[in-house]
């Protein structure tokens, strides 16, 4: 993101400032293991914290993942989500030590087996060839069907971002014609033809 220094953010306003579903949001807080602070009805992530979520959403952008992922504050995350100093000591973001004198201590909820599944399973998915058509014939594969798209499935196959789908009625992409159709949910739903 830019170069704005915040105190504190709501963690309903990251939505919008990664262009993410609210789902999304929160996976990223758990792999991260950021605990946002509870204020009444809302929850609010501090300004390291929304510096780290900011370094993380870059990384993504740039085809990263959890499992590659280095802040530059010198600390590294696991595929866990934890956070790792320099010197080998597990921490969460809010600074708490979770490992000492080489013992680990579980703090992201999960055993060292689903940490380890994870981690496979990023490692996997990594491998598998991209295929640059794939998008294309998932839009295929829709306008065939005649599946109504959400927002938030249609943008990464059009390379666009939700934010910019807003307010748009029709567009033409790559060949198809995407149309708005009303609702899916919360968000819009896009009816794609050829």
């Amino acid at each position: 993101m830019g170069e704005t220094h915040l105190d504190r953010l709501s963690v309903s306003s990251l939505q919008d400032r990664y262009s993410l579903v609210r789902s999304a949001v929160y996976t990223r807080l758990k792999q991260l293991s950021i605990e946002p602070e509870r204020e009444g009805k809302k929850s609010y992530v501090d300004g390291a914290q929304l510096a780290l979520l900011d370094e993380f959403d870059g990384h993504i952008k740039r085809g990263g993942s959890i499992a590659d992922f280095k802040p530059a504050s010198g600390q590294l995350v696991k595929s866990s989500g934890q956070m790792v100093e320099s010197s080998g000591q597990l921490v969460k973001s809010s600074g708490q030590l979770v490992k000492s004198s080489g013992q680990m201590i579980e703090s992201s909820g999960q055993s060292r087996e689903e940490s380890f599944m994870l981690l496979l399973e990023q490692m996997a998915e990594r491998l598998r060839p991209v295929n640059p058509l794939s998008s294309l014939e998932a839009l295929e594969q829709a306008a065939e069907k005649g599946w109504l798209l959400s927002t938030s499935q249609l943008a990464p196959l059009v390379k666009l971002t939700r934010k910019s789908l807003i307010g748009k009625k029709r567009l033409e992409r790559f060949g198809f014609t995407i149309t708005k159709a009303g609702r899916n949910g919360a968000e819009s739903a896009w009816r794609i033809s050829k």
